[in-house]
């Protein structure tokens, strides 16, 4: 298991962590979105704010909860 990390003035601000089978981006230590390589899907983690999103060429309707 190996990570990518960036730093931010000496904090760490953003990961990039590979899991064996899946890719996991976190933001200050916490996940935010995970990636199966063996099932080919991609998973949002936690809390997101769509609220000032602007979501154009997207030919469905989004379904929330």
């Amino acid at each position: 298991m190996t990570s990518i990390q960036l730093y931010y003035y000496g904090n760490n601000y953003f990961t990039i962590y590979n899991d064996i089978d899946s890719v996991i981006f976190k933001h200050k230590g916490r996940d935010h979105l995970r990636f199966s390589s063996s099932s080919g899907s991609s998973h949002p983690i936690g809390n997101w704010d769509f609220s000032g999103a602007n979501v154009q060429g997207l030919n469905v309707v989004a379904r929330f909860g």
